[in-house]
């Protein structure tokens, strides 16, 4: 797998997202693809993400609602 989970290192396809962490996000990547945007757009909007599995994407999250709130 050419891109598997930064922080763990997870490669099963199956559980891999996009997380976005440059830019302002415009959506959410499968929705562009399932809407039909162009494969530009969809790129550029790759551009701003970093590939974590679904584990480490939650942890993320959580930890950042967490700084977030304070």
């Amino acid at each position: 797998m050419a891109h598997p989970c930064i922080e763990c290192g997870e490669a099963d396809p199956a559980v891999l997202e996009f997380d976005h962490v440059r830019g302002e996000k415009r959506s959410e990547v499968t929705k562009l693809m399932r809407d039909g945007y162009t494969l530009k757009i969809i790129q550029a909007e790759i551009e701003k993400c970093v590939v974590l599995c679904a584990n480490c994407h939650k942890r993320k999250t959580y930890k950042d609602s967490w700084r977030d709130q304070k």
